[in-house]
Protein backbone atom coordinates (compact mmCIF):
# COMPACT_ATOMS: atom_id res chain seq x y z
CA UNK A 1 0.00 0.00 0.00
CA UNK A 2 1.41 3.43 -0.89
CA UNK A 3 0.47 6.89 0.29
CA UNK A 4 -1.38 9.23 -2.07
CA UNK A 5 1.13 11.69 -3.59
CA UNK A 6 0.52 15.40 -3.22
CA UNK A 7 -1.64 16.62 -6.06
CA UNK A 8 -3.05 13.20 -6.88
CA UNK A 9 -6.80 12.90 -7.34
CA UNK A 10 -8.60 12.23 -4.05
CA UNK A 11 -10.07 8.90 -5.14
CA UNK A 12 -7.32 7.81 -7.54
CA UNK A 13 -6.40 4.24 -6.72
CA UNK A 14 -4.16 2.42 -9.13
CA UNK A 15 -3.45 4.63 -12.13
CA UNK A 16 -0.32 6.14 -10.54
CA UNK A 17 1.30 2.70 -10.64
CA UNK A 18 -0.19 1.71 -14.00
CA UNK A 19 -1.58 -1.37 -12.29
CA UNK A 20 1.83 -2.54 -11.10
CA UNK A 21 1.29 -1.96 -7.38
CA UNK A 22 -1.43 -2.10 -4.74
CA UNK A 23 -4.08 0.67 -4.63
CA UNK A 24 -3.22 4.00 -3.09
CA UNK A 25 -4.05 4.10 0.63
CA UNK A 26 -6.96 6.33 1.57
CA UNK A 27 -7.75 7.83 4.94
CA UNK A 28 -11.11 6.88 6.54
CA UNK A 29 -12.90 10.03 5.42
CA UNK A 30 -11.73 9.63 1.82
CA UNK A 31 -12.70 5.96 1.87
CA UNK A 32 -16.14 6.69 3.34
CA UNK A 33 -16.90 9.47 0.85
CA UNK A 34 -15.74 7.36 -2.08
CA UNK A 35 -17.86 4.40 -0.98
CA UNK A 36 -20.94 6.62 -0.69
CA UNK A 37 -20.39 7.75 -4.29
CA UNK A 38 -19.55 4.31 -5.72
CA UNK A 39 -16.05 5.59 -6.50
CA UNK A 40 -13.03 3.33 -6.21
CA UNK A 41 -11.87 2.38 -2.72
CA UNK A 42 -8.76 0.60 -1.51
CA UNK A 43 -10.98 -1.53 0.75
CA UNK A 44 -14.43 -1.48 2.34
CA UNK A 45 -14.75 1.18 5.09
CA UNK A 46 -15.54 0.03 8.63
CA UNK A 47 -17.57 3.09 9.61
CA UNK A 48 -20.59 3.16 11.90
CA UNK A 49 -23.37 5.67 11.29
CA UNK A 50 -25.44 3.79 13.91
CA UNK A 51 -24.99 4.62 17.60
CA UNK A 52 -21.63 3.57 19.06
CA UNK A 53 -21.94 4.32 22.79
CA UNK A 54 -20.94 1.18 24.70
CA UNK A 55 -20.03 0.59 28.32
CA UNK A 56 -16.45 -0.52 27.47
CA UNK A 57 -15.96 2.75 25.58
CA UNK A 58 -17.46 4.73 28.46
CA UNK A 59 -15.02 3.09 30.86
CA UNK A 60 -12.06 3.66 28.56
CA UNK A 61 -12.88 7.30 27.80
CA UNK A 62 -14.25 8.46 31.14
CA UNK A 63 -17.30 9.84 29.32
CA UNK A 64 -20.48 8.00 30.30
CA UNK A 65 -24.23 8.28 29.99
CA UNK A 66 -26.23 10.20 31.06
CA UNK A 67 -23.61 13.01 31.01
CA UNK A 68 -22.55 12.08 27.46
CA UNK A 69 -26.15 12.67 26.39
CA UNK A 70 -26.14 16.18 27.88
CA UNK A 71 -22.63 17.65 27.75
CA UNK A 72 -20.99 18.39 24.37
CA UNK A 73 -17.42 17.70 25.50
CA UNK A 74 -18.34 14.29 26.92
CA UNK A 75 -20.56 13.49 23.96
CA UNK A 76 -17.64 14.18 21.61
CA UNK A 77 -15.22 12.25 23.84
CA UNK A 78 -17.39 9.12 23.87
CA UNK A 79 -17.97 9.35 20.12
CA UNK A 80 -14.23 9.65 19.51
CA UNK A 81 -13.56 6.59 21.69
CA UNK A 82 -15.32 4.44 19.08
CA UNK A 83 -12.38 5.24 16.82
CA UNK A 84 -9.51 5.67 19.29
CA UNK A 85 -10.38 2.57 21.33
CA UNK A 86 -12.65 0.48 19.11
CA UNK A 87 -11.04 1.26 15.75
CA UNK A 88 -14.31 2.31 14.07
CA UNK A 89 -13.51 4.52 11.09
CA UNK A 90 -15.99 7.31 11.83
CA UNK A 91 -17.42 9.34 14.68
CA UNK A 92 -21.14 9.74 15.30
CA UNK A 93 -23.34 11.76 17.65
CA UNK A 94 -25.71 11.79 19.48
CA UNK A 95 -26.45 8.46 21.20
CA UNK A 96 -30.25 8.71 21.23
CA UNK A 97 -33.15 9.79 19.04
CA UNK A 98 -34.91 12.08 21.50
CA UNK A 99 -33.17 15.41 20.96
CA UNK A 100 -35.86 16.83 18.70
CA UNK A 101 -38.91 15.84 20.75
CA UNK A 102 -37.26 17.17 23.88
CA UNK A 103 -36.70 20.45 22.03
CA UNK A 104 -40.44 20.86 21.35
CA UNK A 105 -41.32 20.22 25.01
CA UNK A 106 -41.66 16.46 25.49
CA UNK A 107 -40.47 15.31 28.90
CA UNK A 108 -37.93 12.48 28.83
CA UNK A 109 -37.29 9.54 31.11
CA UNK A 110 -34.62 6.84 31.25
CA UNK A 111 -31.53 8.94 31.99
CA UNK A 112 -29.43 5.96 33.08
CA UNK A 113 -25.77 4.95 32.83
CA UNK A 114 -26.53 2.13 30.40
CA UNK A 115 -29.64 3.27 28.53
CA UNK A 116 -31.08 5.90 26.26
CA UNK A 117 -33.80 8.41 27.20
CA UNK A 118 -37.32 8.03 25.82
CA UNK A 119 -40.47 10.14 25.76
CA UNK A 120 -42.33 10.26 29.07
CA UNK A 121 -45.16 12.39 27.75
CA UNK A 122 -46.28 12.79 24.14
CA UNK A 123 -46.82 16.50 23.67
CA UNK A 124 -48.54 16.21 20.31
CA UNK A 125 -51.12 13.66 21.48
CA UNK A 126 -53.26 16.72 22.07
CA UNK A 127 -54.49 17.69 18.59
CA UNK A 128 -54.74 21.33 19.64
CA UNK A 129 -50.99 21.45 20.39
CA UNK A 130 -50.10 20.67 16.79
CA UNK A 131 -51.07 24.19 15.70
CA UNK A 132 -49.56 25.83 18.79
CA UNK A 133 -46.08 24.34 18.95
CA UNK A 134 -43.30 26.31 17.26
CA UNK A 135 -40.34 25.01 15.27
CA UNK A 136 -37.51 25.01 17.84
CA UNK A 137 -34.43 27.15 17.27
CA UNK A 138 -31.46 24.74 16.96
CA UNK A 139 -29.19 27.37 18.51
CA UNK A 140 -31.07 27.44 21.82
CA UNK A 141 -33.61 24.60 22.14
CA UNK A 142 -32.79 21.98 24.80
CA UNK A 143 -29.97 19.67 23.62
CA UNK A 144 -29.93 20.75 19.97
CA UNK A 145 -27.01 23.15 20.57
CA UNK A 146 -25.28 20.46 22.68
CA UNK A 147 -25.20 18.08 19.72
CA UNK A 148 -24.13 20.87 17.35
CA UNK A 149 -21.28 21.77 19.69
CA UNK A 150 -20.19 18.12 19.89
CA UNK A 151 -20.18 17.97 16.08
CA UNK A 152 -18.06 21.10 15.97
CA UNK A 153 -15.58 19.66 18.48
CA UNK A 154 -15.27 16.43 16.49
CA UNK A 155 -14.94 18.22 13.17
CA UNK A 156 -12.16 20.41 14.55
CA UNK A 157 -10.32 17.41 15.99
CA UNK A 158 -10.68 14.73 13.32
CA UNK A 159 -12.83 16.11 10.50
CA UNK A 160 -10.05 15.96 7.92
CA UNK A 161 -9.33 12.29 8.52
CA UNK A 162 -12.60 10.77 9.81
CA UNK A 163 -16.19 11.13 8.63
CA UNK A 164 -18.23 13.10 11.19
CA UNK A 165 -21.80 11.78 11.19
CA UNK A 166 -24.77 13.37 12.96
CA UNK A 167 -28.07 11.58 13.52
CA UNK A 168 -31.59 12.99 13.38
CA UNK A 169 -34.93 11.19 13.22
CA UNK A 170 -37.12 10.76 10.16
CA UNK A 171 -40.44 12.63 10.00
CA UNK A 172 -42.42 9.44 10.70
CA UNK A 173 -40.18 8.61 13.65
CA UNK A 174 -40.66 12.15 14.96
CA UNK A 175 -44.44 11.67 14.76
CA UNK A 176 -44.22 8.44 16.75
CA UNK A 177 -41.92 9.92 19.40
CA UNK A 178 -44.05 13.05 19.83
CA UNK A 179 -47.55 11.53 19.48
CA UNK A 180 -47.04 7.81 20.38
CA UNK A 181 -47.07 4.78 18.12
CA UNK A 182 -50.58 3.82 19.18
CA UNK A 183 -51.97 7.25 18.30
CA UNK A 184 -50.13 7.41 14.98
CA UNK A 185 -51.46 4.02 13.91
CA UNK A 186 -54.99 5.14 14.79
CA UNK A 187 -54.40 8.40 12.89
CA UNK A 188 -53.56 6.51 9.71
CA UNK A 189 -57.13 5.20 9.53
CA UNK A 190 -59.15 7.71 11.58
CA UNK A 191 -57.30 11.05 11.32
CA UNK A 192 -54.94 10.93 8.32
CA UNK A 193 -55.08 14.72 7.85
CA UNK A 194 -53.97 15.27 11.43
CA UNK A 195 -51.07 12.87 10.94
CA UNK A 196 -50.04 14.64 7.74
CA UNK A 197 -50.03 17.92 9.64
CA UNK A 198 -47.66 16.40 12.21
CA UNK A 199 -45.44 15.02 9.44
CA UNK A 200 -45.29 18.41 7.70
CA UNK A 201 -44.26 19.95 11.00
CA UNK A 202 -41.66 17.22 11.49
CA UNK A 203 -40.05 18.03 8.13
CA UNK A 204 -39.64 21.64 9.26
CA UNK A 205 -38.15 20.67 12.63
CA UNK A 206 -35.75 18.09 11.21
CA UNK A 207 -34.61 20.22 8.28
CA UNK A 208 -33.76 23.18 10.54
CA UNK A 209 -31.97 20.95 13.03
CA UNK A 210 -30.18 18.95 10.32
CA UNK A 211 -28.95 22.10 8.60
CA UNK A 212 -27.57 23.36 11.92
CA UNK A 213 -25.62 20.12 12.34
CA UNK A 214 -24.28 20.35 8.79
CA UNK A 215 -23.21 23.93 9.45
CA UNK A 216 -21.44 22.74 12.62
CA UNK A 217 -19.39 20.29 10.57
CA UNK A 218 -21.42 17.10 10.04
CA UNK A 219 -20.31 15.53 6.79
CA UNK A 220 -23.26 13.13 6.60
CA UNK A 221 -26.69 12.98 8.22
CA UNK A 222 -28.02 9.66 9.50
CA UNK A 223 -31.82 9.39 9.49
CA UNK A 224 -33.17 7.14 12.26
CA UNK A 225 -36.45 5.38 11.50
CA UNK A 226 -37.35 2.53 13.81
CA UNK A 227 -41.09 2.86 13.29
CA UNK A 228 -42.07 2.85 9.61
CA UNK A 229 -40.64 -0.60 9.04
CA UNK A 230 -42.26 -3.05 6.65
CA UNK A 231 -43.54 -5.27 9.44
CA UNK A 232 -45.51 -2.31 10.87
CA UNK A 233 -46.73 -0.31 7.88
CA UNK A 234 -46.29 -2.51 4.85
CA UNK A 235 -45.39 -1.03 1.46
CA UNK A 236 -48.62 0.90 0.77
CA UNK A 237 -48.80 2.82 4.06
CA UNK A 238 -45.04 3.37 3.98
CA UNK A 239 -45.40 4.99 0.58
CA UNK A 240 -48.24 7.20 1.86
CA UNK A 241 -47.02 8.31 5.28
CA UNK A 242 -43.26 7.79 5.48
CA UNK A 243 -41.43 7.88 2.16
CA UNK A 244 -42.68 11.23 0.76
CA UNK A 245 -41.88 13.13 3.96
CA UNK A 246 -38.40 11.62 4.22
CA UNK A 247 -37.89 12.55 0.57
CA UNK A 248 -38.85 16.17 1.33
CA UNK A 249 -36.46 16.28 4.27
CA UNK A 250 -33.52 14.87 2.32
CA UNK A 251 -34.09 17.42 -0.44
CA UNK A 252 -34.07 20.25 2.09
CA UNK A 253 -30.88 19.05 3.79
CA UNK A 254 -28.85 19.06 0.59
CA UNK A 255 -26.09 16.90 2.10
CA UNK A 256 -25.06 13.22 2.05
CA UNK A 257 -27.69 11.20 3.93
CA UNK A 258 -27.93 7.65 5.24
CA UNK A 259 -31.46 6.33 5.81
CA UNK A 260 -32.01 3.51 8.31
CA UNK A 261 -35.31 1.68 8.71
CA UNK A 262 -35.32 -1.18 11.21
CA UNK A 263 -36.48 -4.69 10.39
CA UNK A 264 -36.57 -6.58 7.10
CA UNK A 265 -36.84 -3.69 4.65
CA UNK A 266 -36.31 -5.81 1.52
CA UNK A 267 -39.79 -5.08 0.12
CA UNK A 268 -39.50 -1.32 0.67
CA UNK A 269 -35.86 -0.85 -0.40
CA UNK A 270 -36.99 0.50 -3.75
CA UNK A 271 -39.06 3.22 -2.04
CA UNK A 272 -36.26 3.94 0.42
CA UNK A 273 -33.95 4.63 -2.51
CA UNK A 274 -36.64 6.84 -4.04
CA UNK A 275 -36.19 9.25 -1.12
CA UNK A 276 -32.87 10.30 -2.62
CA UNK A 277 -30.83 8.99 0.30
CA UNK A 278 -27.15 8.69 -0.57
CA UNK A 279 -26.97 5.39 1.31
CA UNK A 280 -29.30 2.94 3.02
CA UNK A 281 -28.41 1.38 6.36
CA UNK A 282 -29.99 -2.07 6.34
CA UNK A 283 -30.80 -4.38 9.22
CA UNK A 284 -29.21 -7.82 9.54
CA UNK A 285 -32.43 -9.48 8.33
CA UNK A 286 -31.90 -8.07 4.82
CA UNK A 287 -29.69 -10.12 2.51
CA UNK A 288 -27.09 -7.79 1.03
CA UNK A 289 -27.00 -9.56 -2.32
CA UNK A 290 -30.78 -9.05 -2.61
CA UNK A 291 -30.38 -5.38 -1.70
CA UNK A 292 -27.70 -4.96 -4.38
CA UNK A 293 -30.04 -6.45 -6.99
CA UNK A 294 -32.94 -4.21 -5.97
CA UNK A 295 -31.04 -0.96 -5.58
CA UNK A 296 -28.85 -1.17 -8.70
CA UNK A 297 -26.41 1.37 -7.24
CA UNK A 298 -29.04 4.06 -6.67
CA UNK A 299 -28.06 4.17 -2.98
CA UNK A 300 -24.96 2.76 -1.34
CA UNK A 301 -25.46 -0.07 1.17
CA UNK A 302 -24.38 0.23 4.81
CA UNK A 303 -24.40 -2.84 7.05
CA UNK A 304 -25.23 -5.30 8.21
CA UNK A 305 -23.61 -7.37 10.97
CA UNK A 306 -26.21 -8.63 13.47
CA UNK A 307 -25.95 -6.30 16.50
CA UNK A 308 -27.47 -8.82 18.92
CA UNK A 309 -26.66 -12.42 17.94
CA UNK A 310 -23.15 -11.65 16.72
CA UNK A 311 -21.90 -8.36 18.19
CA UNK A 312 -23.51 -8.58 21.62
CA UNK A 313 -23.73 -12.35 22.19
CA UNK A 314 -21.17 -13.80 19.80
CA UNK A 315 -17.41 -14.24 19.73
CA UNK A 316 -14.93 -12.06 17.83
CA UNK A 317 -14.47 -14.89 15.32
CA UNK A 318 -18.23 -15.13 14.75
CA UNK A 319 -18.37 -11.37 14.19
CA UNK A 320 -15.47 -11.54 11.75
CA UNK A 321 -17.08 -14.41 9.85
CA UNK A 322 -20.36 -12.52 9.46
CA UNK A 323 -18.54 -9.32 8.50
CA UNK A 324 -16.58 -11.29 5.89
CA UNK A 325 -19.86 -12.49 4.41
CA UNK A 326 -21.22 -8.92 4.30
CA UNK A 327 -18.11 -7.77 2.42
CA UNK A 328 -18.20 -10.65 -0.03
CA UNK A 329 -21.89 -10.05 -0.75
CA UNK A 330 -21.10 -6.46 -1.66
CA UNK A 331 -21.76 -4.08 1.22
CA UNK A 332 -20.36 -0.64 0.43
CA UNK A 333 -19.75 0.34 4.07
CA UNK A 334 -19.29 -2.38 6.70
CA UNK A 335 -21.29 -1.60 9.85
CA UNK A 336 -23.74 -3.14 12.31
CA UNK A 337 -27.28 -3.68 11.07
CA UNK A 338 -28.50 -1.44 13.90
CA UNK A 339 -26.94 0.40 16.85
CA UNK A 340 -24.35 -1.22 19.10
CA UNK A 341 -25.85 -2.59 22.30
CA UNK A 342 -24.33 -0.73 25.28
CA UNK A 343 -22.94 -4.05 26.56
CA UNK A 344 -21.24 -5.03 23.29
CA UNK A 345 -17.78 -6.46 24.09
CA UNK A 346 -14.95 -4.25 22.84
CA UNK A 347 -13.25 -7.17 21.07
CA UNK A 348 -16.39 -7.73 19.02
CA UNK A 349 -16.42 -4.09 17.93
CA UNK A 350 -12.78 -4.42 16.91
CA UNK A 351 -13.56 -7.59 14.96
CA UNK A 352 -15.61 -5.59 12.44
CA UNK A 353 -12.62 -3.38 11.72
CA UNK A 354 -10.33 -6.39 11.51
CA UNK A 355 -12.57 -7.95 8.87
CA UNK A 356 -12.55 -4.78 6.78
CA UNK A 357 -8.76 -4.93 6.68
CA UNK A 358 -8.61 -8.64 5.89
CA UNK A 359 -11.30 -9.33 3.32
CA UNK A 360 -12.27 -8.09 -0.12
CA UNK A 361 -15.38 -8.34 -2.26
CA UNK A 362 -15.64 -11.40 -4.49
Amino acid sequence: MIKRPIGASLFELATICNGSCRPVEMNPRERFEAAMKFAGVDRVPAASPVQTGTIPLMEASGASWPDAHREPEKMAKLALAAHDVGGIESVRVPFCGTVEVEAIGCELTGWTSDGQPSSKNYLLQDDAMIDKVQVPDPRTAARMPVVAKAVQILNNKVGRSLPVIAAIVSPFEFAVRSRSMERVMKDIFAKPDILRKVLDYAVKVESEYGKALIEAGAQAIFLIDGSSQFEVLGPKLHEMFSMPYTKQLIAKLGAPTILHICGNSTRILDKMAETGATALSIDHSVKISDAKTILKNRSAIVGNVDPTRSLFMGTPQEVENEAKNCIEEGTDILAPGCGFSPKTPLENMKAIVSAAHKYRRK
